[in-house]
């Protein structure tokens, strides 16, 4: 027994009855004409089944589609709610009715319905060219549109993926995945948790986009076996998998440096957002500096005064000791002032270069972003990302690249 049946009337009235007879849905929306609706009580009085409610929807204009389907749209939602039905579990047939109101009936369940059907035969009046003899109908299924439908939404899907907006993508899988048959589902559950992972990625939740990576990495596995059109893609993921290793499980900071580069990347070369591309970048040379203090057992938010050299001790307590928890806690300049003292490499470089690394630094800390209201250039995120990339003794082919989606 079907949950629901919109079901349009119009003409023979058994197609409708045998339609009905086939399917015993326990709810019945009937959509009819003002010419027709008279046939509703006569076709739920040759019903063979028990149902548990029924309704009608009645268009206006039966050889007009826009206003059939016009009342269905207006209709059919607050039916349904009412019936508690989700929109995906209704059949519809669209055997009755004019042409008019078969197109507006398909058109106005496109979006969420699941299963057609349609009541053809073998035999019918007018040498073959009329109607269905009646005792000679026969069901005919139509196949879940979304199936063939979900192609033009996959290229959606990559195109959001391509340009940054995980989100997005994974929005429109999930709506596909409810929408496609369920022979169909498993396929979009494998893109999902594959998207999932990577907008869990994007937002540095590494240790959940590494579980949820992996859950869609094993299944495309197993449905690419023999494709060779997704080698290339399993590659990268798999990668992608063993980076996110090196940050999940091994605590690697120079691995985080580079994801913090890497996602600054897809900001600025992407999605054109340098304010948030040099946000990430800035973040990316305290990580380094921090890496730096880290190898000598310095905890740059809780230094210890015996860790500060002599000729700098009394300045470092007096400017950065919280007054509230009495830590040691170093911003950037800073971080670089203290390994400069100890002797550090990074340290000196920062302060040789200090005048170039100012005037980068300083646009940073006048975006919209930081303390101030300018909006940085594409200029200034190239020059700040080469610095980076200097500092960390780093090239861009060390850094993690997210694949190119073709689903």
């Amino acid at each position: 027994m079907s949950k629901a049946m919109l079901i349009s009337v119009g003409g023979s009235i058994s197609p409708i009855i045998c339609s009905l007879n086939k399917h015993k849905p326990k709810f019945i929306i009937f959509f009819a004409s003002k010419e027709s609706e008279y046939q509703v009580s006569e076709i739920v009085k040759k019903i063979s089944f028990s149902y548990q409610a029924t309704e009608k929807i009645v268009t206006p204009s039966a050889e007009i589609m826009e206003e059939s389907y016009f009342v269905l749209w207006q209709r059919l939602p607050s039916i349904l709610e009412r019936w508690k039905i989700r929109p995906s579990q209704i059949i519809v047939d669209y055997t009755g009715g004019t042409k008019s109101m078969s197109v507006a009936i398909v058109l106005a369940t496109l979006d969420f319905c699941k299963k057609y059907s349609y009541i053809g035969g073998k035999e019918r009046t007018k040498e073959g060219l009329g109607v269905v003899v009646d005792g000679k109908e026969k069901m005919l299924y139509v196949k879940n549109p979304w199936d063939k439908y979900a192609v033009s939404v996959r290229k959606k899907i990559s195109l959001f993926f391509n340009e940054c907006h995980y989100d997005s993508a994974l929005r429109e899988v999930e709506i596909l995945k409810e929408k496609v048959s369920k022979q169909e589902e498993s396929f979009y559950s494998m893109w999902y948790d594959l998207i999932k992972g990577y907008a869990l990625w994007d937002k540095f939740r590494h240790t959940e986009a590494k579980r949820e990576l992996y859950k869609g990495f094993r299944k495309l596995q197993i449905y690419a076996y023999n494709k060779r059109r997704y080698k290339k893609l399993l590659d990268c993921i798999d990668k992608n998998l063993k980076f996110l290793e090196r940050i999940v499980d091994k605590k690697e900071i120079e691995m985080l440096i580079r994801d913090l580069i890497a996602n600054a990347k897809r900001r600025a070369e992407i999605e054109k957002k340098f304010d948030d591309a040099v946000a990430r970048l800035y973040r990316a040379l305290e990580k380094i500096a921090e890496n730096e203090l880290f190898k000598i057992g310095i905890n740059h938010s809780n230094v210890k005064d015996s860790q500060i050299p002599q000729n700098i001790r009394d300045k470092f307590i007096g400017k950065y000791k919280d007054e509230q928890d009495g830590k040691i806690k170093l911003p950037l300049y800073a971080k670089y002032e203290l390994l400069k003292e100890l002797g550090n490499q990074k340290g000196k470089d920062f302060f040789s270069q200090e005048k170039e690394i100012k005037k980068i630094l300083d646009a940073r800390n006048s975006s919209i972003l930081a303390h101030g209201d300018i909006s940085i250039k594409e200029e200034r995120y190239k020059e700040l990302l080469s610095l980076v990339l200097n500092f960390g003794k780093l090239q861009e082919k060390d850094l993690p690249v997210f694949p190119y989606l073709e689903m």
